[in-house]
């Protein structure tokens, strides 16, 4: 079902400057917005601001959101809209926005959470769907606070692997030996 979703997102409504299915006037906007009528808007309820309407479609951040919205897409989309301080938006948006980015740079969005703007947090950075502790989670765990987390599982899962091995491997040289010597 995700594979599903993940390549019809990609191809109908997240735009990237390579997309074939759309007008090119329209593929500046990155996102859809709304579908309806056999139309498209680039508006959402919030407005029309970019940040409004590619936000809405960075919640909530859930893994899945990793393999529905590729890496070269928040590129090209954090480029073209946000990059130069121009996610440094008012309300929760920021919030919305440096979530997402951690994708990308989970560093440059982990710092934001723990310092916020010029060392001052203030809570209305965070969308009313997000709390402090998800969005620090969320950006460390894909490497703002130093190692990828889920490449240290990955990691640490074979590591796991290779010592239980090498603990079998001795465990049958032991029996061996005590076959041998009886």
């Amino acid at each position: 079902m995700l594979a599903i979703q993940s390549r019809s997102f990609n191809t109908y409504y997240y735009m990237t400057d390579s997309n074939t299915i759309h007008p090119p006037e329209y593929i500046g906007n990155k996102v859809a917005g709304v579908l309806a009528d056999n139309r498209i808007d680039h508006v959402c309820l919030s407005g029309r601001d970019n940040a409004f309407v590619s936000g809405t479609n960075m919640l909530p951040s859930f893994p899945y959101l990793l393999y529905l919205r590729r890496a070269s897409f928040v590129r090209e989309e954090w480029n073209t809209f946000f990059s130069n301080n121009r996610a440094n938006v008012d309300g929760g948006w920021r919030g919305a926005l440096y979530t997402n980015l951690a994708q990308i740079e989970p560093k440059t969005s982990y710092q934001f959470f723990c310092r916020g703007v010029m060392g001052k947090w203030d809570g209305e950075y965070l969308d009313s769907s997000q709390s402090m502790t998800w969005c620090l989670m969320w950006s460390a765990s894909l490497g703002g606070a130093g190692e990828n987390v889920f490449r240290y599982l990955e990691r640490r899962a074979w590591e796991r692997f290779r010592e239980r091995r090498l603990e079998k491997n001795r465990e049958r040289r032991r029996d061996k030996s005590g076959r041998t010597g009886t």
